[in-house]
């Protein structure tokens, strides 16, 4: 059974302006009053809920950039900034020296209301751990990380190769784990709550070592 300091304890770490939205405060002080809820099954029930109160999330499109061109790369302050404003050498694969410039923008197809979580993990030989990321959300609901793709992932220069980047973008706050996050995805095939992005990153040695 979920016990309902579990549920007050994620409340406290969330974010100041989630925490003013009445409808999300109310759904999950509901759900901690609920009996009988294993707590795997939470993981899977709280973001369907929250779309079901927020909407449903728009399809999001993971862009990643890297090198020198990263350095002017901004939020954009317009929700919808147009083709020709739009950073043209994005992709979902990119190739970047450690002591480069990393820009990673989770974009919306339409602009979203609501609260919006992002949960991330790094895939790495076969083995998948958590990536603890704080991302800048603009006015339209895109989120971007920007830095040193050293600082953004916490690597040393040893660290290259191949990293898979995995982006669980959710109306729920709560703690995810990846394999609650593919039960999450499973459970959720038209994308109301839950939307799992992949991308891969090539990190190469840095220009001077």
């Amino acid at each position: 059974m979920l016990s309902k300091p579990s549920i007050f304890a994620s409340l406290a770490t969330l974010p100041l302006p989630a925490l003013s939205q009445p409808r999300l405060l109310v759904s999950l002080i509901v759900l901690s009053l609920c009996g009988g809820i294993s707590v795997l099954a939470v993981p899977r029930l709280v973001p369907r809920a929250l779309g079901r109160w927020w909407g449903a999330l728009p399809r999001y499109e993971l862009q990643l950039r890297g090198g020198d061109s990263c350095l002017r790369c901004t939020v954009p302050a317009d929700p919808d900034p147009g083709p020709a404003r739009r950073p043209a050498a994005s992709s979902t694969h990119v190739r970047v020296r450690l002591d480069a410039p990393l820009d990673i923008r989770l974009r919306p197809e339409q602009p979203v209301a609501g609260p919006v979580f992002v949960h991330a993990f790094l895939g790495r030989r076969g083995g998948t751990s958590g990536w603890p990321i704080l991302m800048a959300r603009a006015a339209d609901g895109t989120l971007q990380l920007r830095g040193i793709l050293r600082d953004v992932l916490d690597l040393t220069s040893g660290e290259h190769g191949r990293y898979e980047l995995i982006f669980v973008v959710q109306r729920s706050p709560l703690p995810l784990g990846y394999a609650a996050a593919l039960a999450a995805e499973r459970s959720d095939p038209g994308g109301l709550g839950t939307q799992v992005l992949r991308g891969a990153l090539d990190v190469l040695a840095p220009a001077n070592p």
